[in-house]
């Protein structure tokens, strides 16, 4: 389910998709994926980085070296959240940076029973 909802001054992109793992097991998926999946985007992000906060990783990046974003993916039991703030100055790039998160999940994240 991907809803965009306005957030003060920013669109939120919102991803949500079930996994068929354990919490633990789901959150060492999203370490192990998350340097190929930046690679994907090629030199057009730069300064990633992450963390974790309990069962919710914060995450940061700049794309095009000009706009710095930032969200979390929370996971639970069953499901990975992924929400994201989008800066008005990056809006009109928020269609293309769901299709792209969109298609890489379905490429690499294996449909739930």
């Amino acid at each position: 389910m991907t809803t965009v909802r306005m957030c003060y001054h920013a669109y939120v992109m919102q991803i949500t998709r079930r996994h068929n793992r354990t919490k633990q097991q789901a959150k060492s998926w999203v370490e192990e994926m998350l340097e190929e999946m930046l690679q994907q985007f090629g030199d057009s992000v730069s300064d990633a980085t992450h963390w974790w906060r309990g069962d919710t990783m914060e995450f940061a990046f700049r794309a095009a070296g000009l706009v710095s974003f930032s969200g979390t993916l929370a996971v639970t039991e069953t499901d990975f959240h992924l929400d994201m703030p989008f800066p008005f100055l990056a809006k009109s790039f928020e269609p293309r940076a769901e299709e792209e998160v969109n298609r890489w999940l379905d490429d690499n994240l294996p449909p739930s029973p």
